[in-house]
């Protein structure tokens, strides 16, 4: 008689039971990555229109800005502020509007990013045109994962993942 080849049900049911305990203990720690992954990347999105900002205001010597687009700093704005009005109106050029996915929290922390006129406004030669506080700072927080975007007196940002001193 022949010999089959082949798997027994019970080597399938065993194998398909080990994938499975294997798959529950890699799901928490992806999750993690994920969360992680998408708090860096807003992180680098702000910190890169913080920079672009500061350089536009230098490249074209003129007034750019910064600015939440709406209350929060959720979506956010860059323009060059032509009348110098430091709110994006019909004269103004449009130079950024970034979004950022609803599960990420950004808040503002120190003048003049969390004030009420809140924003960054760069002259012509970069520099901040309202005082930035020691410390001023943005943190990005995805699930467990924080990240901080801290900016000196200068308006120069960087990023930390370590509060802002």
């Amino acid at each position: 008689m022949p010999r089959e080849s082949g798997f027994t049900l019970l080597e399938v049911l065993i194998t398909v039971a080990v994938l499975a305990v294997l798959t529950a203990l890699a799901i928490p720690s992806f999750t993690n990555l994920i969360e992680r992954n998408r708090a860096r990347s807003a992180a680098n999105d702000l910190l890169a229109s913080i920079l672009m900002a500061r350089s536009e205001a230098i490249k074209r010597e003129r007034s750019t800005a910064l600015t939440p687009n709406g209350s929060d700093w959720q979506h956010w704005q860059a323009f060059v502020d032509n009348d110098n009005s430091k709110t994006f109106n019909s004269g103004d050029e449009r130079l950024l509007d970034h979004q950022v996915a609803s599960n990420l929290s950004i808040a503002a922390t120190g003048a003049p990013i969390a004030n009420a006129t809140a924003g960054l406004f760069f002259d012509s030669r970069g520099l901040p045109s309202d005082p930035v506080d020691t410390p001023a700072y943005f943190t990005i927080t995805a699930g467990n994962t924080t990240y901080y975007i801290c900016l000196s007196p200068t308006g120069r940002p960087r990023f930390s993942k370590e509060t802002c001193q």
